[in-house]
């Protein structure tokens, strides 16, 4: 039995690898196919007649949303993201600010303002936004993943359990119609403290 267990757990594993590796394989086909065309520009002078002049096409605004991890803590550092952001970017999301350990290190302090800020600054511009991230599975000694105060309540699931709805019923319902985008669950297939303790009912939840 242990033979047959080993072998399927390999032929899975085995599967999983080939999938993945015809999946980049065939990327480039895929983006040809699906993100590119060939198109046809006419440019006319202010009469209707053609230009026969040389022409230089920039183009002004995506229509894919781009954009890096920023939080901007109103230091003299904000000025280099905000001109990278603004020469490459037209969409904002934050870096550690918005994640559980950035909001809420202490279970009874709330820390939002380098989040406000940063999002502010995104709304200020008229970009979207997405916040990242409301749950991580992390590990039991990964403090940045989650708060040491969640990470202990390890021996009761049904409180992290409450603990984890709390989180994202309350900052989702905060940030209502200003934040277009939410990370619920990130890394959710191999980062899974939070699901090895509540169960894996907490992604589908």
């Amino acid at each position: 039995n242990n033979k047959i267990w080993l072998l399927l757990v390999l032929s899975v594993a085995t599967w999983s690898l080939t999938a993945q590796t015809q999946w980049y394989n065939t990327a480039q086909a895929r983006i040809d196919t699906l993100r590119k065309g060939n198109f046809t520009v006419r440019v006319k002078t202010p009469e209707g007649a053609s230009l026969t002049d040389s022409v230089r096409v920039v183009m002004k605004k995506h229509e894919f949303s781009w954009g890096y991890a920023v939080d901007l803590y109103g230091n003299s550092g904000d000025d280099w993201q905000k001109a990278i952001m603004l020469r490459y970017c037209n969409f904002g999301v934050n870096t550690n600010s918005f994640k559980w350990s950035g909001i809420q290190a202490n279970q009874y302090n709330l820390t939002y303002g380098t989040f406000d800020r940063t999002i502010e600054w995104f709304r200020y511009l008229g970009w979207g936004t997405k916040g990242h991230t409301l749950l991580w599975g992390g590990s039991a000694t990964d403090s940045h993943a989650n708060p040491q105060w969640v990470l202990d309540l390890k021996n009761d699931p049904q409180k992290m359990n409450e603990a984890c709805k709390e989180r994202v019923t309350r900052d989702i319902g905060k940030y209502k119609g200003v934040v277009e985008e939410f990370d619920v669950m990130n890394e959710a297939t191999h980062v899974t403290f939070l699901q090895q303790t509540i169960g894996d009912s907490l992604n589908w939840n």
